[in-house]
Order: C-alpha cells, then structure tokens, then sequence
C-alpha cells in the first residue's frame, strides 16, 4: 500500500472546497443596505422593495430625489489584475444621462470606470476620457444584464462592457475601450446605483455580483445567476450561550435569524468565551422559485460579530457543513476584539464562498451554518446567512433518430 499517502493526498484535494475571489454577492434578499452584505448607501429615492424583482422576494429601486444614489460593496485596495461586475437592470421609462451605472471605483464618481444608461442606449467610460456607446435601444419593462470587466493600468487598461437580454448566454452587445487610464493605484469599491442628474423614472437593480481574476472559481464574467437566501432555521447542536430580550427562551437560532430585516444586534444575540465551543444551525429551504434541477453556482456566506473588551486575542470564524457534515472554516477575524457595541459585517476578507459544484438544491438545503471563538474570550454573533446564486439547469435537447432501413 505504498502508494496510500499518495491516494489519500488526491482525494483530500478533490474533496476539498473550491474557493472564489467573489468580493461581493447580492440579491437585495436581505432587505438592508446597512448592516449586511453592503456596506454602505447614500441618497434618497435608494429603497428595497417588493413589486419589481428579477428573482427572489426583493430588488432595490431608484426614483431619485438627489443626484447621487448609490449602494457599495467595498473589498481591499486593489492594484493590479481585474475587475469584474454584474447587475441585472430594469426601467420604467429611460433615465436621464448618467442615471444608472456601475462604477468600479477608488472613491467617488470621479475616479471610476462605468457603464451608464443614458435614454435608451447605454454606454463604457474610462477614467483617462474614453467612451464606447453601443448602437443596441434598451426597452422599458425588461430585465437587461449588464457586466462590466476593468483591466488594471496606467497606460494599457482595458474597460469592456457585455450586454445581454436577461439570463441569455449571448450578448447583444459588446463595448471595448483598451489602452486606457483605469485608475490602477487603489481600486477598493464598485457602486451600483447612480451619479446623475435627478430623475423621476423608476429603476430597478437585482441579483449583483462582483468578481476578482484571482481564486479558484468565479475569477472572470459573473455570467447569468439569481440570488436566493438561506439562513438559521433550527438549532441542531448549540453551546453558546442566548442573551437579549429578543432571544427566544429555546433556540439560539432565534437570536441570529434577523435577515431579511435588520440584525437586533444587542437586544438578541449569542456568546460564548469558549476556545472553539461550536453552535451548528440547520439552514431554511430554498424558495419555490429554485426548481429542482437548478445549476446550484455558489454560497456566499456573511455574518455579524462583536464582543466585549480587546484585552488578550480576540478571534472567530463562521462555520459551514455540507449535505454530508464535511466541515468548513471560514475566515478568521477579529471582529469580536472591541468594546461592546461595535458590531460589524462580514468585509470581503471574511466573507466565504462556497463552490456547489454538482450539488442539487436538496443538497444545498442539507447544508448547516454556525460559528465559533478561536480564543477563550468573548465572542457575540447577532445574525448569520448566505447568498445562494443558481440558475435554471440548460434545456437539453435531444437527438433526432433516423430510421435506417436495408433492402
């Protein structure tokens, strides 16, 4: 059996989770800009709502009241290679100029690299002054896919924008910009939203995603997906301790359950000082939207964390099971090293994409959640979920038969 270590070693490697560098996954699904998965939003006319949606329960708008409107997911300075992002769009009568885009930025409308829709045709910017305007007339009432690759550099970046109707695989459009200005020094943030002039149309952005070149999987175009949520729904081996009055008397999962909606924070979370001490959460089921079948992409995993004082090493981790309890660590933070009452968000470094390769939704709903200390100091944990992105399993068609006959 001298070639065991070796077997042994390849299985450990296929068995082992394929990591992205997805920097940012949502669906809106949460029902917050603020203290989940995005990290910041300003201007009003920015809400979620129910009524126009590409997938799930929600979908932001935008009915501007200001010129600035805009929700960002921010990841760490980023200073060579790509960028990529992906939203879905949809408009009830054309925006003004500039009041819809993308900007992979670092900082502000004046530093990025955009696509925008400006009436009815939509258009690619570079920092240094480039533009492409695409020839394709966006229709009201339909939902469009826009991605938005930046390639890195001073002198030789590349800006390229695809167009697609929905979750179509082939674009309707292609705009390239090259040998361009894309700001290379510190690229830290993509804004989905608008910079424009005040407008009294109403917009509509779904199912979001930005990627890095880097990682395993998800190191390119996002390509088409649609944005579920799953979250605690019962405890299956807790050890943590239930504090705050919106805790229930029963269930740890009661107190970190608060997506969609916002997390209660101190008025209902778990703890535990217990080097590695584990709560493990069974997850919800997957909407009915989600057919069986479904090409089940990713799970992005977030979570909110404090604690109660910075004396010693104050660390944790959220943790994953897949259908067949195989444990995964997500990464290590610091979160709950402060003074109580800084709580905070999982950023793109401690955030974990999970790769569901061929896995089927009754799989993934199999799936558990849960975290732990790494330290024997206190650790607090007030809401865990993740994003689930899938998409429609490819129609097969099938092979016509000729009958052959012999005289």
């Amino acid at each position: 059996m001298k070639h065991l270590p070796l077997i042994l070693a390849a299985w450990l490697m296929l068995a082992a989770p394929a990591w992205a560098n997805r920097l940012c996954t949502s669906g809106y699904e949460t029902n917050n800009f603020q203290q989940t998965e995005w990290n910041f939003s300003s201007g009003a006319g920015l809400s979620i709502q129910t009524a126009t949606v590409h997938s799930g329960t929600y979908a932001a708008r935008i009915n501007q009241t200001t010129a600035v409107a805009y929700a960002r997911c921010a990841f760490p300075s980023k200073t060579t290679g790509s960028v990529f992002a992906r939203e879905f769009k949809y408009f009830t009568t054309p925006p003004n100029a500039g009041a819809s885009l993308i900007a992979i930025s670092s900082g502000g409308a004046e530093n990025s690299v955009r696509y925008v829709i400006s009436g009815t045709t939509w258009q690619i910017t570079s920092v240094g002054g480039g533009t492409s305007t695409g020839t394709t007339v966006l229709n009201a009432g339909e939902w469009y896919r826009f991605e938005l690759r930046v390639l890195l550099s001073d002198t030789v970046g590349e800006v390229e924008g695809n167009l697609y109707s929905d979750m179509s695989t082939t674009p309707l459009e292609t705009l390239n910009l090259t040998n361009q200005d894309t700001i290379p020094t510190n690229i830290q943030q993509v804004y989905f939203g608008s910079f424009g002039a005040t407008n009294t149309t109403d917009l509509y952005m779904d199912d979001i995603a930005v990627n890095n070149e880097a990682g395993t999987f998800q190191t390119s175009w996002p390509g088409p997906g649609k944005i579920a949520l799953t979250k605690p729904a019962s405890d299956d081996t807790v050890l943590w301790t239930k504090t705050g009055a919106n805790c229930s008397a029963t269930t740890n999962t009661d107190c970190v359950d608060d997506v969609p909606g916002t997390p209660d924070d101190v008025s209902g979370y778990n703890m535990s000082a217990t080097a590695n001490q584990e709560d493990r959460l069974n997850t919800t089921t997957l909407p009915a939207e989600v057919p069986s079948d479904a090409d089940m992409i990713l799970l992005d995993v977030y979570d909110r964390w404090d604690g109660n004082g910075s004396t010693g090493t104050r660390t944790g981790r959220h943790l994953i099971w897949d259908e067949a309890s195989a444990q995964t660590n997500g990464p290590t933070h610091a979160r709950c090293d402060g003074e109580a009452g800084n709580w905070s968000i999982a950023n793109s470094a401690q955030h974990s994409v999970f790769d569901l390769g061929t896995r089927t939704k009754a799989n993934v709903e199999s799936f558990d959640l849960g975290y732990e200390p790494i330290n024997s100091a206190e650790c607090r944990v007030t809401a865990l979920w993740g994003n689930v992105e899938w998409k429609a399993a490819a129609v097969v068609t099938g092979m016509k038969r000729r009958a052959i006959v012999f005289d």
